[in-house]
């Protein structure tokens, strides 16, 4: 059973310290005991068990805020016990899903702070860059609380890009770009759990696994001594599920 199973997401919340750091999968990996992978996926996340542990497969983007939803997102099929799909309440389970990240990163009370008083671009700045949000993802949750949308969140009838509106704002917030280009490398790397990864080498040096499959989770040229040391190498490639399920703890 996982830790958070059950958790309301403000139980989730404190259990992350009450706030979102920029590394977010280390975050949940260090405070949830959920591993996070990060790897190129054309779909959404996912999530699985490996194990004992559950595991969230979170497609690599330099648009941070992307993917700190879809890890709130999988968080709530774990929280929930919605990991296994059912066929008949798909719509329901997603939209639970959807519901509690939104809970977790933009706390009502929170929400409502905002607009309270003056309202200022730089508050929102602060607001989504602490959170880990985006422009349309906040304008969408005003507007379920029915609450005002500020015009500068908008520009031609549509939302401000997230990376714009917060990059005319960075010394207001006592940012950098730097600071922004750090949080998009960090969702942008390819990342795979140091427990996952000596599983993976485990099963290379056994000769159950190319070597070219572990030079592709690590993202990195392999040295000529690990070369010599595998076996002999398989033609196979591996797919992405077929990677998870070498893992497996």
């Amino acid at each position: 059973m996982s830790t958070i199973e059950g958790k309301t997401p403000a139980e989730v919340l404190e259990m992350l310290g009450g706030k979102i750091d920029i590394d977010f999968s280390s975050q949940v990996q260090d405070r949830l005991d959920v591993d996070v992978v990060q790897i190129g996926l054309k779909a959404n996340g996912s999530c699985l068990c490996l194990g004992s542990r559950p595991v969230i497969v979170a497609p690599r983007t330099d648009n941070w805020f992307r993917q700190v939803f879809g890890i709130a997102h999988e968080l709530g099929h774990i929280a929930q016990g919605t990991m296994i799909k059912n066929d008949d309440e798909i719509k329901e389970q997603e939209d639970g899903a959807n519901l509690f990240a939104a809970d977790l990163l933009m706390p009502e009370a929170q929400i409502h702070s905002l607009v309270e008083g003056k309202v200022e671009p730089v508050k929102f700045a602060r607001f989504i860059w602490d959170w880990g949000i985006s422009v349309p993802a906040l304008s969408t949750r005003l507007e379920d609380f029915k609450l005002p949308v500020p015009e500068f969140l908008y520009q031609d009838g549509k939302t401000v890009y997230t990376q714009n509106f917060l990059g005319e704002h960075l010394e207001e917030i006592g940012l950098t770009w730097a600071d922004l280009q750090r949080r998009a490398s960090l969702s942008g790397a390819q990342r795979f759990p140091t427990e996952l990864l000596n599983n993976l080498y485990e099963q290379v040096i056994k000769g159950n696994v190319p070597v070219d499959t572990y030079k592709w989770t690590l993202g990195i040229q392999i040295t000529d001594n690990l070369v010599e040391e595998v076996p002999e190498e398989s033609d196979k490639d591996l797919s992405a599920d077929e990677i998870l399920k070498l893992l497996e703890l």
